[in-house]
């Protein structure tokens, strides 16, 4: 089994070309051999496994339908790595992929292979309960701890592709009308992004912070002097994020916003990052959801669920009385195998 991982996306990027330039299904061979080589400007990483000996593959043997297997691979930790798109590849001897006919588009490959497989990943705290007496720091700025070490507000930040080699439109809908009134929910742009309207939502400028600012600045130094003296990024190093706009756009409760009619380039990208802030107090141990969907002329083509969960145990409802329930219980067994 080979995995390989990018950042947490609405539209995964196209598969990568091999090291060599080569399509990317060239790579398994019809003997069962596998070129897991990368193209170093591409925006996935190969997930290193977690085996005794180095290897860049997990080795699965002896699985079968009635005797599952677990293949275990390392995943980029920090910031960048807390939230991934994983996609895995069964290939080998006694079962070669069969790559007739599949294009670089996970989400036009997955339903159609049963041999690969994709899924996010996220790691995150949960929100406490209620909002800290500190109040959580405005979108873009550092998130504040609230009590017991539980999370004030969630960040994330997603990224839009186009798999494809011509130029596209898309709209990004976020499906926040479910939120409770105490989670407020924000979102940016990348800076390349240049929807025709939003909808939705309320603008909001914020001054950008000089520190920021700076850090900006020296990352796109770094990688001037990386291209200028041929410098190829780390084997295993997380892909640049692109830069994000000082634009804020703010979410009412109930409300889905939509961003309409982006341009995006063949093989190109843009960006949004989502901020979600607990401004009052919430049943703990809930969980609440956001979609993040990419549309394209109407249709869905990519997306992605933002979960926030709630610090705390829920409450825990009895399912029936305890006086008598038992019986009541037994009452309804009778009546369903009646």
């Amino acid at each position: 089994m080979w995995a390989i991982s990018c950042l947490y996306s609405g539209g995964l990027p196209a598969l990568p070309r091999t090291a060599a330039l080569n399509g990317f299904w060239t790579r398994f061979g019809s003997n069962g051999s596998l070129d897991t080589t990368l193209e170093t400007s591409s925006p996935w990483i190969a997930l290193v496994p977690r085996t005794p000996t180095p290897m860049t593959h997990y080795p699965v043997t002896g699985v079968f339908a009635e005797s599952p297997g677990v293949a275990s691979f390392e995943v980029p930790a920090g910031a960048s790595g807390n939230h991934r798109c994983v996609v895995a590849f069964v290939h080998g001897v006694d079962a070669p992929l069969d790559v007739t006919g599949l294009t670089t588009s996970v989400d036009d490959v997955v339903p159609r292979q049963p041999q690969v497989a994709q899924r996010n990943i996220s790691v995150g705290a949960p929100l406490s309960a209620s909002a800290d007496a500190k109040q959580p720091s405005p979108p873009g700025e550092q998130s504040v701890t609230g009590p017991g070490g539980a999370a004030a507000s969630v960040q994330r930040y997603v990224e839009f592709h186009n798999p494809t080699a011509r130029a596209s439109t898309m709209t990004v809908r976020i499906d926040s009308a479910s939120l409770p009134a105490p989670l407020s929910l924000s979102f940016r742009l990348s800076e390349n992004a240049r929807p025709a309207s939003i909808v939705g939502a309320t603008k909001r400028e914020v001054v950008a912070s000089p520190f920021n600012l700076l850090f900006s600045l020296l990352e796109e130094f770094i990688a001037f002097l990386h291209a200028l003296l041929g410098i190829a990024p780390a084997k295993h190093s997380a892909p640049r994020k692109l830069r994000l706009a000082d634009v804020w756009h703010d979410v009412a409760p109930g409300v889905a916003p939509e961003v309409r009619d982006v341009p995006i380039a063949a093989h190109g990208r843009i960006a949004a990052e989502i901020s979600i802030r607990l401004a009052g107090a919430l049943e703990p141990g809930s969980e609440h959801r956001v979609d993040v969907l990419h549309l394209e002329n109407g249709r869905i083509v990519g997306g992605a669920t933002i979960i926030v969960p709630i610090a705390g145990v829920p409450k825990y409802e009895p399912a029936w009385d305890v006086d008598g329930g038992e019986g009541e219980v037994a009452a309804e067994v009778d009546r369903r195998d009646a």
